[in-house]
């Protein structure tokens, strides 16, 4: 089954399969906005957006998504994407992109 979903920006299609959906979630927010409404997740997908951000709206969106992971949960940027604070994360290089895994506290 295919979702269609729409952004000022494109529309997307995504496919769900029936044993992921209950666990994935979209949601459209504020990034700058803190606290974000997101808490405890595995995996945030922040990819291409940093790079039209000023360097303290960068910061600000990089610590809300820290404090929007468990500790442990990764973080997906885009490849012209860069962490403002890279001992916040442990990066893993997996196949030709990098996972960054939040630290504990």
């Amino acid at each position: 089954m295919a979702s269609t979903f729409s952004t000022p920006w494109r529309v997307s299609t995504i496919t769900k399969q029936s044993t992921l959906s209950p666990t994935v979630r979209f949601q459209r927010f504020n990034l700058i906005d803190t606290p974000l409404p997101i808490a405890d997740c595995d995996v945030v997908a922040c990819r291409n957006v940093l790079i039209y951000l000023t360097a303290d709206a960068v910061r600000r969106v990089q610590n809300g998504l820290y404090h929007a992971l468990r500790p442990g949960g990764c973080l997906l940027l885009g490849p012209t994407d860069s962490l403002s604070d890279p001992l916040r994360f442990e990066s893993h290089w997996i196949g030709s992109g990098i996972v960054h895994s939040r630290r504990p506290i």
